[in-house]
């Protein structure tokens, strides 16, 4: 991955050409000059055409001997264009109406003869669904291009980049956009598909698996999984995080507008032509056309392409194409073309994403048991031995389509462009602003956000350190760092060490230790103490710090994607400061120390949970709009002043994003817990407190740290994200693309009498209460602001009077949103 992020920076090329016909253009009345929309265009004698968007433009590519463009409508002289073969070109076309001399006609106003095709679409719409079908099975092939847009002739004649300067010999022109693109990556994969409905099963035995410049089975896992379709009987096409209405979704006259183009028999069907078009500005949709079966009422092929105006970043343009063919007397997938545009500014260079899918010896319900499956998994993927390691007669004898001559020199660029000496500078420096890393052949330094922070404790703070490289091991990973405080004039370190037996599914054990200060009741999502941003970003001092010395270990058990177990040991001693001490007054004794040791046991359950995977480290994609189900026990001992004392805790929760389409995604947590047993209080529920300016989703953003504590409790999260539902309609807010946010978040608990204020083995700080009155606060925000900030206004709604808390603030958030 890493010489992938280089390429995406420095580019390359791929040597010698297959040439292909590249068309773009527009189309315009020639007595009034407007754009036509749905003109048929095609290249003479072939089958290859497209037709004009609602604007008039249009592009058409192909490998294909013709040289002369034909373009016909209704009521329009048929007009032929000469174009230039094997090569990009853009034109602009008239057409001249037709002139006839007409009896008199009567009209009378009638429905759009589109409709009722639709209504019929829409009637056998679940029975031409594929995820009807009890099962099925098929070879799939997939191939996947990424390239560098907007490139410029003096691209690579600057500065480090003239080392690649043969590079802009090899351009190509995108007929989609008319954008100059270099291609830097490309990845296939073959594999056997087996799907069954009831209980949801799949299974994908990846055969063959070839990246550019990489050879790792865990990547191979990532390509196999690239042929995530768009279901078009689906009511919303997921994509880029959003919820795109079908055109055949039980909404499809709310949202869209639908032409009849034409009609014709092809292949022994009769197909109705239909195009479709955004009822709504900036709206979840896609403009197109597709061809419709007579009888069966099922797609044949359909093209459908990304709104222009809709509400979303970075993403200029996406299309889908599918081609469905007659199997058993029944429609089913068995083409699917994909092309993306990426750019963060229109003058920037940025990515095309280009996959295209294919399905051969398809079978329809043939009899599955669960002995054709190898896991309880619903989903599984199985690499084969060596599938990474075909040669390449096996790839010309297996890929469904042959790779073009362009396409074939891709694997070839990238072994000459790593030759390049200052190629590694590059990477290293691209992915340090990634990663936070620094990478030194077998060591990476950093994170650089830590090396120098401050806070109360410490004064100023600096830390040295890193982690082993995956040019060092790609299943042990070694990190250690040492940080010293010039106000404390003390020096703290960690160490450790995480090795992988299995990366799918996932099988580890990590152990660390730390001496180290640490704030205790913050979030899992906070700023770290010793991020220079948890500095800048503060509300209040940095007093809440404690000294720990930590020792752990775990195992991770994974059975399967989206379900693990994880068993853990581990020691603490806590150190009190002169700003948080451990005494009980009734006693008159201080305790110098707070030492505990624990088991615990981790449950984590997502159905169908899909991640973005690194050589050790994973970001979990979610699952779709099914829950993500936690839990952990821990059994513990802390030692009392010599008497080591039992104690027990069982934290559950539930967390889902739950789509409502055009309205956004509403994302809830509930969270529960307990503590059994008589501890002090930093063994209870410090409750998760927010004193920075940024907003964190997983703590109570008006609360202060300290403030609430309990050994019974439960709170609940609702984030509501609108994407813009409403902003999208006022006319001049809507250009700015603005999106509305609803905030809520709840808790309850309580400390039961054995741990109370009154009776506690440790005096509470003075600011330290329960929750057995609820604790509510409530917020409204704006996200997409210059696309990258999000700005919360959160009231405080109860426990108004406990010293020294606000009860309004506003916070904000950098994020990367599409």
């Amino acid at each position: 991955m890493r010489y992938l992020i280089a390429l995406l920076i420095a580019s390359a090329a791929w040597l010698g050409t297959q040439a292909q016909t590249k068309v773009r253009g527009t189309v315009t009345d020639g007595e009034t000059g407007e754009p036509l929309p749905f003109v048929n265009i095609v290249f003479k004698g072939t089958t290859t055409g497209t037709i004009s968007d609602i604007d008039g433009n249009f592009f058409i590519q192909g490998h294909v001997d013709a040289d002369t463009l034909e373009f016909s409508m209704m009521g329009y002289t048929p007009y032929f264009y000469k174009v230039n073969r094997d090569a990009f070109q853009e034109i602009s076309v008239v057409l001249d109406a037709d002139s006839y001399e007409l009896n008199e006609i009567v009209v009378h106003p009638g429905e759009n003869p589109a409709w009722r095709i639709m209504r019929n679409v829409a009637a056998n719409r679940k029975k031409n669904d594929p995820d009807h079908f009890d099962s099925y099975s098929f070879e799939v092939y997939n191939k996947m291009e990424i390239d560098i847009n907007n490139v410029r002739e003096d691209f690579a004649t600057k500065g480090i980049l003239k080392n690649f300067n043969f590079i802009m010999n090899y351009a190509d022109t995108s007929a989609e956009t008319g954008k100059v693109f270099l291609p830097v990556m490309i990845s296939e994969s073959l594999s056997d598909v087996t799907h069954k409905k009831n209980p949801q099963r799949k299974k994908e035995i990846i055969k063959a698996s070839k990246i550019s410049g990489v050879e790792n089975e865990s990547i191979s896992q990532y390509t196999g999984q690239m042929y995530i379709e768009a279901n078009i009987y689906k009511n919303y096409i997921p994509a880029f995080g959003h919820e795109f209405a079908s055109p055949l979704s039980d909404f499809w006259k709310s949202n869209y507008k639908f032409y009849l183009l034409d009609s014709a028999y092809q292949d022994g069907h009769y197909l109705y032509h239909l195009s479709f078009r955004p009822k709504h500005k900036q709206t979840y949709t896609f403009s197109g056309d597709m061809w419709i079966a007579d009888t069966t009422w099922a797609v044949k092929k359909v093209q459908a392409k990304m709104a222009t105006d809709v509400n979303i970043n970075y993403i200029n343009n996406y299309i889908i194409t599918q081609e469905y063919d007659m199997v058993d007397s029944s429609w089913f997938l068995t083409k699917e073309e994909m092309f993306m545009d990426i750019n963060f500014t229109d003058s920037t260079m940025g990515f095309f994403g280009r996959k295209t899918m294919t399905r051969r010896n398809i079978k329809i319900n043939p009899p599955l048991t669960d002995a054709d499956f190898s896991s309880v998994a619903t989903e599984e993927t199985i690499v084969m031995d060596g599938a990474n390691r075909r040669d390449d007669n096996f790839w010309a004898e297996s890929r469904h389509e042959q790779l073009t001559e362009k396409e074939s020199n891709i694997y070839q660029m990238v072994d000459s462009i790593k030759e390049v000496p200052v190629f590694k500078t590059i990477t290293n420096t691209v992915e340090m602003f990634i990663s936070g890393y620094w990478t030194f052949k077998w060591w990476e330094f950093g994170p650089y956000f830590k090396l120098l922070s401050h806070n109360e404790i410490e004064g100023w703070r600096t830390r040295f350190g890193g982690r082993t490289s995956n040019n060092f091991s790609t299943n042990l990973m070694l990190s250690a760092y040492g940080a010293y405080g010039f106000g404390d004039k003390k020096f703290k370190y960690g160490l450790g060490a995480l090795y992988l037996f299995n990366k799918n599914p996932r099988r580890s054990i990590n152990v660390e230790t730390k001496h180290d200060y640490e704030k205790l009741g913050q979030s899992i999502n906070a700023i770290t103490e010793d991020n220079i941003m948890s500095t800048i970003l503060a509300r209040t001092k940095n007093i809440h710090l404690l000294l720990v010395d930590e020792t752990k270990s775990e195992y991770e058990h994974e059975f399967f994607n989206g379900f693990s177990n994880t068993i853990g040991a581990r020691y603490r001693n806590i150190t009190p400061s002169k700003y948080i001490p451990f005494r009980n007054s009734s006693l008159d004794y201080d305790y110098k120390q707070l030492e505990s040791y624990e088991l615990y046991y981790k449950i984590h359950f997502c159905y169908n949970e899909k991640f973005v995977s690194g050589e050790f480290t994973r970001v979990s994609m979610g699952s779709n709009g099914f829950p993500e189900l936690d839990l952990e026990l821990t059994a513990g001992l802390w030692d009392n002043r010599g008497d080591l004392q039992k104690y027990y805790r069982a934290i559950g929760s539930v967390s889902q994003k739950v789509s409502f389409g055009p309205l956004g995604k509403l994302r809830y947590i509930v969270e529960a817990g307990k503590v059994f047993g008589n501890v002090p209080f930093p063994l209870l529920k410090l409750h998760e407190g927010n004193e920075t300016y940024a907003f964190d989703k997983y703590a109570f953003n008006m609360m202060n740290l300290y403030e609430f504590a309990s050994d019974t409790y439960m709170s609940v999260t609702a984030e509501h994200h609108f994407n813009g539902f409403f902003f999208n309609r006022i006319p001049l807010l809507r250009k700015l693309k603005w999106r509305e946010i609803l905030y809520g978040k709840g808790l309850i608990g309580d400390i039961s009498n054995r741990n109370c204020r009154e009776n506690a083995i440790m005096d509470f700080p003075s600011t330290l209460g329960d929750v057995n009155k609820p604790y509510f606060e409530a917020g409204v925000g704006i996200e997409n602001i210059f696309r990258f900030f999000r700005v919360d206004g959160v009231w405080r709604l109860s426990h108004l009077d406990n010293p020294g808390v606000s009860k309004f603030a506003v916070l904000f958030k950098v994020q990367v949103i599409l």
